[in-house]
């Protein structure tokens, strides 16, 4: 649709408004408005999505820095508490 309007648009100003049939300028402000809404649609659209992917990034980094820190980082227990470490199969079970 919008390349439809746009062949129109340019088509249409290759010749001289004052020399067209009335009716014809009512059909060229239809068409350039049309072509100005999905312009300005498209604009948005590509705005949000540049706007909600910046956002979605830095949530991601933020995200894999705390696991980064969590996992090969853990915090340091103070030396008067027990620290109960398991290996392999070996767990705490009763039974």
């Amino acid at each position: 649709m919008r390349s439809v309007s746009a062949n129109a648009v340019a088509r249409l100003s290759q010749f001289d408004p004052d020399q067209l049939p009335p009716s014809y300028r009512g059909v060229i402000m239809v068409v350039n408005k049309a072509a100005q809404l999905f312009s300005d649609i498209k604009t948005d659209v590509m705005e949000f999505y540049q706007v909600s992917s910046a956002y979605l990034i830095a949530v991601v980094v933020v995200v894999f820095f705390v696991l980064l820190n969590v996992c090969f980082f853990p915090p340091k227990s103070p030396s008067n508490s027990r620290v109960i470490v398991l290996y392999g199969n070996n767990s705490l079970t009763t039974g």
